[in-house]
This record gives C-alpha cells, structure tokens and sequence, in this order.
C-alpha cells in the first residue's frame, strides 16, 4: 500500500499510518487516541492542504530521486524525518499521506521514556521549523510548506501546547 502513490512521478515521498501495538496501561492507551486522532488526522490535513512536513519513521517511503536531489539524510535536526520531508516539500515534490499503508510502532511505556521522546520530537521540529523558515516567503510547494506547513505547526504544536498550562492552572 506504502508504493502505490510512486504510481504517479510528482510524489517523493509517502506518509503511512502508524498504530500503537502496546496499549495495555493508560499510558499506552492514551498514545494510541492520540495516534489515531491527532497524529494521522493531521496527515489527512497536511494532504489534501498540500504541506506534509512530516514522514514518520515508523511507516514512510521515499522515492530515492528525490533522496539523491536533497542530499540525503541531514543529521543537523534532531527530527531528521521532518528535516528530510520539508527538503522534499520544498523542492517541488507531493508528499502524500497512504491511509491503508499501516505500520504497527511501539510507543514509550514509561513517562519518563515518554518525555524524552516528546522533547526530541519538539526540540528537533522547532529545529527543522527554523532551518526551513525561508520556505515562508518562498512560492509553489515550498511557499505552501511554509504558509500552511509551518505556520500550523507553529500554532497548534508549539503555541497550543504552551498555553495548556494556563488552561490547567484555570480550570483550577
């Protein structure tokens, strides 16, 4: 399912579906609604608005001209699968989301292991967010990565989840 959209020749690269297989605690759980709702709802979003700044590690293809045309893998993030899919956005390939392509990944059990991969995941888009931050003023695919890629991520990745806190403090 991963390869049927290399079917057409503007697409490099393909977002799977990535599910929780470890669900048996609340932690478990919760990442799984989370990976269901959030996570490949927002790839459904980013498709159909053209502005996919992410392919997942657990479940991504990618057409290797496109791979040769960005140089590759970039260590310089510590989110090197947002880094390489903004490159690919930016220049000029569909990135595409392949809901029936599933991948079955084994979330964190632990808070503590939990944190630790939110914080590099966080850290490292803010990263690709800033080394790709031209793509703003930028036309064609790259100029949609950054007016709806970039500025969504900005608003309901990094500001959203900073203000809830003071949701919480609120509520109390």
């Amino acid at each position: 399912m991963l390869v049927q959209p290399f079917a057409d020749p503007r697409i490099g690269a393909v977002s799977g579906n990535a599910k929780v297989i470890n669900r048996g605690g609340l932690l478990g759980r919760w990442q799984h609604i989370e990976y269901v709702v959030g996570f490949n709802l927002d790839r459904r979003l980013f498709d159909l608005a053209e502005c996919m700044p992410t392919v997942p590690g657990a479940i991504g293809g990618f057409r290797r001209d496109a791979l040769v045309r960005a140089r590759g893998v970039d260590d310089a993030t510590l989110a090197e699968d947002t880094d390489l899919t903004m490159a690919l956005c930016r220049d000029g390939w569909r990135v595409v989301y392949q809901e029936d392509a599933v991948a079955w990944t084994e979330a964190p059990a632990t808070l503590g292991a939990l944190w630790r991969q939110r914080y590099r995941w966080c850290y490292g888009t803010l990263q690709a967010m800033w080394k790709h931050r031209s793509a703003l003023t930028q036309s064609g695919a790259a100029g949609k990565l950054g007016r709806r890629g970039l500025v969504y991520l900005l608003l309901f990745q990094i500001l959203l989840p900073l203000l809830a806190p003071v949701v919480d403090i609120s509520a109390l």
